[in-house]
């Protein structure tokens, strides 16, 4: 499965110490199965943080989903 990630700079690995808190589902890495989505967020980051529209896209292995907890 790919999954997409906008915003206003290429993310080449995932970091979560540089997310910020107070998201709307609290501190985390937000991906999208839409493509488009992905591009309407890296427009409106950019247009509040500056820097370029960049949609990073990362590919997740479905046998990771069947992964109980």
């Amino acid at each position: 499965m790919i999954l997409y990630h906008g915003s206003n700079i290429k993310i080449l690995n995932i970091d979560l110490t540089k997310t910020r808190p107070f998201k709307d589902f609290g501190r985390g890495f937000y991906l999208t199965k839409l493509e488009e989505q992905a591009e309407r967020m890296a427009v409106r980051v950019t247009d509040r943080f500056g820097g370029s529209p960049h949609v990073s896209a990362f590919e997740l292995n479905d046998e990771f989903l069947m992964i109980s907890l």
